[in-house]
């Protein structure tokens, strides 16, 4: 039996708890935040036995394996740093940190204290893209030489997001940061480690942060251009209403030297031959609910703790992504390409400006 303790009991904390709650082998023993009455609320929604005001109190009285950390950003690395101490893995909400400094701060914490930590990534163990790994690796159309990723939400998407998550709408950095970003850790997890990444972003309406924004990544093999907005109308024929919102879904493609796959809605692959005609469908629906994929992302953690395998999203392997994500801002701000390898193990505060941020 693997015991968790949980750090936050807001939005995502219920999110995460109805994957906690029917896994096997797992009990979440306490649930900690500093409003009470959220504590006890998300204990009553989900059988938790106790509740805590102050981590440090539930640290030293309970007995536990890990700590699942489910609070904003800034807040990480003090969280991390007590349950690296008390001698537990860590489970960690994305965004990882708010500077890439904070982001090292934590994986080196970790690795001193001899924890394992894991960002709680959810993006990349969508069906969708699962799928599109493994045809990837068959090279169903070839060498790959673009993959296109549009998002199909429509323009009241902003309003739902901030109504789970009204800060949101505070935040300097918002699209990327809050949602990009899974779609950056997906382009890792199928091609690598882009060589530069370029970005350009807008705000528009009631938000303090970018709602629109275009992320082009440059690996070797192929170029990926990632497209998202808050903000404007939804793209007509993909839209998919799912877990309650207005809108959702995307369009999917990716160009290949024999073919190429699409994706509409973020339903099952299409492969195309020649002259456009489909010659096999595979039959892989990624609109399932997000406690299926999160239910993955914490069975894996749960998994590679028992097992000792390497977590897909461990701290040291997520400090490229945190890279990716704060070299499209830089490129944003600059105009220019920016090289994410040369962010990851740079001393200084890569992406300290406008570092406000939330999950």
């Amino acid at each position: 039996m693997q015991r968790g303790l949980m750090i936050g009991a807001g939005y995502f904390a219920g999110e995460q708890l109805k994957s906690w709650t029917p896994m096997e082998g797992v009990e979440i023993a306490a649930i900690c935040d500093f409003d009470e009455s959220k504590a006890k609320q998300r204990a009553a929604e989900f059988g938790i036995s106790r509740t805590y005001t102050r981590l440090e109190e539930m640290l030293d009285k309970e007995d536990a394996d890990f700590l699942d950390i489910v609070t904003r950003p800034g807040s990480h690395p003090a969280l991390v740093a007590a349950g690296a101490e008390a001698g537990l893995h860590i489970l960690c909400q994305k965004p990882f940190g708010e500077t890439m400094a904070a982001c090292r701060e934590m994986v080196e914490t970790c690795k001193s204290k001899g924890v394992r930590l894991m960002v709680n990534e959810n993006g990349r163990w969508q069906l969708i893209y699962r799928k599109l790994k493994e045809l990837l690796e068959r090279a169903v159309v070839g060498r790959p030489v673009n993959y296109t990723w549009i998002s199909a939400n429509n323009a009241t998407y902003p309003d739902f997001k901030c109504a789970n998550q009204p800060y949101m709408a505070e935040m300097p950095r918002l699209i990327i940061y809050e949602s990009v970003i899974h779609k950056i850790d997906t382009a890792r997890f199928l091609f690598g480690e882009p060589r530069t990444v370029f970005a350009r972003t807008h705000s528009l309406g009631a938000v303090a942060g970018e709602n629109e924004a275009l992320v082009i990544m440059d690996f070797e093999y192929p170029v990926v251009v990632l497209s998202q907005s808050w903000a404007g109308g939804g793209v007509q024929g993909i839209e998919v209403a799912a877990e309650g919102r207005k809108g959702g879904g995307a369009l999917l493609l990716i160009r290949g030297s024999e073919g190429s796959l699409v994706a509409r809605g973020g339903k099952e692959w299409e492969l195309y031959r020649e002259r456009g005609k489909i010659a096999e469908t595979f039959d892989c629906s990624s609109r399932e609910a997000s406690t299926v994929y999160t239910y993955m992302t914490q069975a894996h953690f749960v998994d590679c703790l028992e097992t000792g395998a390497a977590f897909e999203t461990s701290g040291e392997d997520y400090l490229k992504t945190m890279a990716c994500v704060f070299a499209a801002y830089e490129s944003a701000e600059t105009g220019q390409a920016v090289d994410p390898a040369g962010l990851v193990g740079e001393k200084s505060e890569v992406g300290s400006r406008k570092s406000e941020g939330g999950t």
